[in-house]
Protein backbone atom coordinates (compact mmCIF):
# COMPACT_ATOMS: atom_id res chain seq x y z
CA UNK A 1 0.00 0.00 0.00
CA UNK A 2 1.18 3.45 -1.15
CA UNK A 3 1.42 5.92 2.09
CA UNK A 4 1.18 9.40 0.78
CA UNK A 5 3.16 12.11 3.09
CA UNK A 6 4.22 9.28 5.87
CA UNK A 7 7.95 7.97 5.60
CA UNK A 8 9.30 4.69 6.09
CA UNK A 9 10.97 5.86 9.15
CA UNK A 10 8.04 7.24 10.70
CA UNK A 11 6.61 3.93 10.37
CA UNK A 12 9.64 2.04 11.91
CA UNK A 13 9.47 5.07 14.78
CA UNK A 14 5.70 3.83 15.00
CA UNK A 15 6.71 -0.22 15.08
CA UNK A 16 9.51 0.72 17.07
CA UNK A 17 7.28 2.24 19.77
CA UNK A 18 4.70 -0.55 19.88
CA UNK A 19 6.92 -2.96 20.45
CA UNK A 20 8.43 -1.39 23.74
CA UNK A 21 5.07 -0.77 24.73
CA UNK A 22 4.15 -4.86 24.26
CA UNK A 23 7.30 -5.87 26.02
CA UNK A 24 6.39 -3.19 28.95
CA UNK A 25 3.24 -5.06 28.62
CA UNK A 26 5.19 -8.67 29.28
CA UNK A 27 8.12 -7.60 31.33
CA UNK A 28 6.37 -5.18 34.25
CA UNK A 29 4.32 -6.29 37.38
CA UNK A 30 2.46 -9.80 37.28
CA UNK A 31 -1.26 -9.02 36.68
CA UNK A 32 -3.58 -11.03 38.89
CA UNK A 33 -6.85 -12.13 37.88
CA UNK A 34 -8.92 -9.85 38.83
CA UNK A 35 -6.87 -6.42 38.33
CA UNK A 36 -5.44 -5.30 34.74
CA UNK A 37 -2.92 -3.28 33.32
CA UNK A 38 -3.09 -0.18 31.52
CA UNK A 39 -6.51 -0.61 31.30
CA UNK A 40 -6.82 -3.75 29.76
CA UNK A 41 -8.42 -6.96 31.43
CA UNK A 42 -6.15 -9.39 32.93
CA UNK A 43 -6.89 -11.94 30.37
CA UNK A 44 -5.79 -10.00 27.21
CA UNK A 45 -2.65 -9.07 29.17
CA UNK A 46 -1.97 -12.83 29.99
CA UNK A 47 -2.85 -13.26 26.20
CA UNK A 48 -0.35 -10.92 25.24
CA UNK A 49 2.41 -12.61 27.44
CA UNK A 50 1.58 -15.40 26.03
CA UNK A 51 2.78 -14.88 22.54
CA UNK A 52 6.13 -15.46 20.48
CA UNK A 53 8.35 -12.72 19.53
CA UNK A 54 6.71 -13.38 15.79
CA UNK A 55 3.82 -12.70 17.08
CA UNK A 56 4.63 -9.67 19.11
CA UNK A 57 5.91 -7.79 15.96
CA UNK A 58 2.90 -8.71 13.90
CA UNK A 59 0.95 -6.77 16.62
CA UNK A 60 3.04 -4.13 16.72
CA UNK A 61 2.96 -4.12 12.94
CA UNK A 62 0.52 -1.42 12.56
CA UNK A 63 -0.40 2.27 11.26
CA UNK A 64 -1.53 3.31 14.98
CA UNK A 65 0.09 3.26 17.99
CA UNK A 66 -0.97 0.43 20.90
CA UNK A 67 -1.01 3.21 23.72
CA UNK A 68 -2.82 6.42 24.13
CA UNK A 69 -1.50 9.47 26.30
CA UNK A 70 -4.43 11.99 25.92
CA UNK A 71 -3.16 13.79 23.65
CA UNK A 72 -6.53 14.81 22.42
CA UNK A 73 -6.81 17.16 25.55
CA UNK A 74 -4.95 19.94 23.85
CA UNK A 75 -5.15 22.14 27.05
CA UNK A 76 -3.46 19.77 29.31
CA UNK A 77 -0.71 19.13 26.73
CA UNK A 78 -0.17 22.47 26.81
CA UNK A 79 0.32 23.06 30.17
CA UNK A 80 2.45 19.99 30.60
CA UNK A 81 5.15 21.22 27.39
CA UNK A 82 4.94 24.69 28.57
CA UNK A 83 6.08 23.50 32.25
CA UNK A 84 8.79 21.29 30.24
CA UNK A 85 10.13 24.74 28.26
CA UNK A 86 9.33 27.21 31.57
CA UNK A 87 11.17 25.01 34.32
CA UNK A 88 15.03 25.16 34.70
CA UNK A 89 16.34 21.49 34.06
CA UNK A 90 19.45 20.29 34.77
CA UNK A 91 21.69 17.86 33.47
CA UNK A 92 19.53 14.89 31.86
CA UNK A 93 18.43 12.47 34.29
CA UNK A 94 16.79 9.10 33.91
CA UNK A 95 14.25 7.41 35.89
CA UNK A 96 15.90 4.50 38.34
CA UNK A 97 15.32 0.93 37.85
CA UNK A 98 11.47 0.45 38.85
CA UNK A 99 10.37 3.24 36.60
CA UNK A 100 9.95 1.02 33.68
CA UNK A 101 6.79 2.83 32.94
CA UNK A 102 8.70 6.52 32.58
CA UNK A 103 11.07 4.82 31.12
CA UNK A 104 9.20 3.67 27.88
CA UNK A 105 7.10 7.25 28.15
CA UNK A 106 10.96 8.70 27.95
CA UNK A 107 11.61 6.70 24.96
CA UNK A 108 8.20 7.13 23.28
CA UNK A 109 8.24 10.58 23.23
CA UNK A 110 11.63 10.82 22.18
CA UNK A 111 10.59 9.05 19.16
CA UNK A 112 6.96 11.31 18.87
CA UNK A 113 9.39 14.41 19.00
CA UNK A 114 11.74 13.43 16.21
CA UNK A 115 8.86 12.60 13.82
CA UNK A 116 6.98 15.87 14.74
CA UNK A 117 10.47 17.73 14.21
CA UNK A 118 10.71 15.99 10.06
CA UNK A 119 7.29 15.03 9.85
CA UNK A 120 4.70 17.50 11.58
CA UNK A 121 1.71 15.50 9.09
CA UNK A 122 3.25 12.36 9.88
CA UNK A 123 3.07 13.09 14.07
CA UNK A 124 -0.35 13.90 13.87
CA UNK A 125 -1.58 10.79 10.87
CA UNK A 126 0.90 7.90 12.92
CA UNK A 127 0.70 9.19 16.64
CA UNK A 128 -2.59 11.52 16.30
CA UNK A 129 -1.16 14.23 18.09
CA UNK A 130 -3.33 17.04 17.74
CA UNK A 131 -1.75 19.70 14.59
CA UNK A 132 -1.68 22.80 17.63
CA UNK A 133 0.70 20.32 20.24
CA UNK A 134 2.95 19.31 17.20
CA UNK A 135 5.24 22.48 16.96
CA UNK A 136 5.61 22.72 20.76
CA UNK A 137 6.58 19.34 21.01
CA UNK A 138 9.32 19.22 18.18
CA UNK A 139 10.87 21.84 20.36
CA UNK A 140 10.79 20.63 23.24
CA UNK A 141 14.62 19.99 24.80
CA UNK A 142 15.63 16.48 24.90
CA UNK A 143 16.60 16.65 28.75
CA UNK A 144 13.15 17.78 29.53
CA UNK A 145 11.63 14.31 28.10
CA UNK A 146 11.91 12.69 31.89
CA UNK A 147 9.88 15.08 33.63
CA UNK A 148 7.33 15.56 30.91
CA UNK A 149 7.20 11.67 31.13
CA UNK A 150 6.96 11.86 35.06
CA UNK A 151 3.72 14.15 34.26
CA UNK A 152 2.17 12.03 31.96
CA UNK A 153 2.34 8.92 33.05
CA UNK A 154 -1.11 8.46 34.90
CA UNK A 155 -2.48 9.23 31.06
CA UNK A 156 -0.99 6.18 29.89
CA UNK A 157 -3.52 3.62 28.72
CA UNK A 158 -3.62 1.34 25.85
CA UNK A 159 -5.31 2.27 22.89
CA UNK A 160 -9.11 0.72 22.72
CA UNK A 161 -8.37 -0.44 26.51
CA UNK A 162 -12.43 -1.16 27.05
CA UNK A 163 -12.73 -3.15 24.05
CA UNK A 164 -11.63 -6.26 24.68
CA UNK A 165 -12.74 -7.77 21.47
CA UNK A 166 -11.10 -5.37 19.72
CA UNK A 167 -7.38 -6.87 21.70
CA UNK A 168 -8.63 -10.48 21.12
CA UNK A 169 -9.32 -9.97 17.10
CA UNK A 170 -5.67 -8.69 16.76
CA UNK A 171 -3.97 -10.73 18.71
CA UNK A 172 -5.96 -14.11 16.91
CA UNK A 173 -5.02 -12.31 13.69
CA UNK A 174 -1.59 -11.96 14.22
CA UNK A 175 -0.87 -15.82 15.58
CA UNK A 176 -3.12 -16.56 12.61
CA UNK A 177 -1.14 -14.42 9.62
CA UNK A 178 0.72 -17.57 7.48
CA UNK A 179 4.28 -18.02 8.13
CA UNK A 180 6.88 -16.90 5.48
CA UNK A 181 5.07 -14.06 4.35
CA UNK A 182 6.80 -12.70 0.83
CA UNK A 183 8.11 -17.02 0.39
CA UNK A 184 3.91 -17.86 0.25
CA UNK A 185 3.46 -15.51 -2.30
CA UNK A 186 6.62 -16.83 -4.17
CA UNK A 187 5.42 -20.38 -3.77
CA UNK A 188 2.41 -19.70 -4.99
CA UNK A 189 3.90 -17.73 -8.18
CA UNK A 190 6.11 -21.00 -8.67
CA UNK A 191 3.13 -23.55 -8.55
CA UNK A 192 0.86 -21.12 -11.29
CA UNK A 193 4.01 -21.00 -13.19
CA UNK A 194 4.53 -25.25 -13.14
CA UNK A 195 0.76 -25.70 -13.22
CA UNK A 196 0.86 -23.60 -16.56
CA UNK A 197 3.84 -24.99 -18.13
CA UNK A 198 5.62 -21.14 -17.84
CA UNK A 199 8.42 -22.37 -16.15
CA UNK A 200 10.37 -20.17 -19.49
CA UNK A 201 8.50 -17.93 -19.80
CA UNK A 202 9.30 -14.00 -19.12
CA UNK A 203 6.19 -12.42 -17.43
CA UNK A 204 6.27 -8.73 -16.79
CA UNK A 205 8.38 -7.44 -13.78
CA UNK A 206 8.50 -11.52 -13.28
CA UNK A 207 5.26 -12.21 -11.58
CA UNK A 208 1.90 -13.51 -12.14
CA UNK A 209 0.76 -11.70 -9.68
CA UNK A 210 0.88 -7.80 -8.31
CA UNK A 211 0.67 -6.33 -5.10
CA UNK A 212 -2.42 -4.33 -4.05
Amino acid sequence: MQRIGVSGKAITDLEGVNRAFLELMTTGAPVLPDTGCFGLAADTIYRVRMLDDRCRRRVGHGQFPLFSVRFHDIAAWSAVLERGVRDEVGALTWPADGGRVQQFLVMALAAIRGVAAREPVSASVLFGVPALLVADLSRIEIRALPGIAKAVTPWLRARCAAKTGWWERMIVSACQEGEGGVDNHRGVHSSLLGALSLGEARLPEGRLYRRQ
